[in-house]
């Protein structure tokens, strides 16, 4: 079973043309050799996709993009989009409503999120070739994350978000923890993450990777498992952002009886990206 992880995948002003239009060439270049063929295509939606003007009142950048923009995730062949993000609620309940409604359309699946605290915690499977594989996406609290009365991303708590993956591996063969922190543009993980890391692979993570940092980290195994502190992005091309959010890492996992797994440098150059 192979499975590709993208970092954020958002279309922008310097690319949103080519998302409506399809235009997988113009935005993914030679890395569509990375990506075809894969059994599943797994990606970061920090944005709304919506026409709500209705953005939410917080520190940094409200984002989203046309609806329009969902054929270029349809005919790339995405499978599953993470939620769990500081981005999702940016327009509002609307701008979630309106995307996820996208994304059931297009028969995308999509974790990290719920009407509540306790729905967006729901444990998400993927199965092939007879492995059974559980992704906890999870996110630190900013301005989407769910509360016991409110829609929102699956927020990180030290203890039920151990029992998740405790739970999570008891039902899946492997665990993919993929978690939404951290300081931008830093690859080093703070002492803090990397213990929290560390239990996490304790608690029955198989892989945990890192995305918000806008940049590519640090990587090490521990207890047999891989951690990588930092993913960069995917597709998110921004003028006028710091050199280290153009250069990312799209993350190849081969499942078997244990995961291999392999780093896919990528850059992102104009509206796309390229190897």
């Amino acid at each position: 079973m192979r499975l590709i992880i993208g970092g954020d995948l958002v279309p922008t002003s310097e690319n949103e043309d080519l998302f409506r239009d399809g235009n997988l060439e113009g935005i993914f270049g030679d890395t569509l050799d990375i990506i075809r063929g894969a059994d599943r295509v797994i990606v970061n939606m920090e944005l709304a996709l919506t026409e709500s003007d209705n953005a939410i009142s917080k520190i940094g950048p409200n984002i989203k993009a046309h609806p329009d923009c969902i054929n270029a995730y349809k005919k790339l062949g995405i499978t599953d989009v993470m939620l769990a993000n500081n981005h999702s609620v940016d327009f509002g309940e609307k701008g979630i409503r309106d995307t996820i409604e996208l994304l059931e359309n297009a028969g995308i699946g999509y974790t990290g999120f719920g009407e509540n605290d306790t729905l967006s915690r729901a444990l998400y499977f993927i199965e092939g070739e007879g492995k059974k594989i559980a992704i906890v996406n999870v996110c630190e609290h900013e301005y989407t994350y769910a509360l016991s009365n409110r829609l929102g991303a699956n927020p990180y708590d030290p203890y039920k978000t151990m029992a998740d993956i405790r739970l999570a591996k008891s039902q899946a063969d492997f665990v993919i923890v993929i978690f939404h922190g951290g300081k931008e543009y830093c690859p080093y993980p703070s002492p803090r993450l990397d213990g929290m890391f560390k239990e996490m692979v304790d608690n029955g993570a198989d892989v945990v990777l890192t995305q918000h940092s806008h940049c590519i980290g640090c990587y090490k195994t521990y207890q047999g498992a891989h951690i990588l502190h930092g993913q960069g992005n995917f597709v998110f091309n921004w003028k006028n952002m710091p050199e280290v959010w153009n250069t990312a890492l799209v993350v190849e996992l081969n499942i078997t009886d244990k995961i291999g797994i392999k780093f896919h440098p990528i850059q992102m150059k104009g509206a796309g990206i390229e190897r």
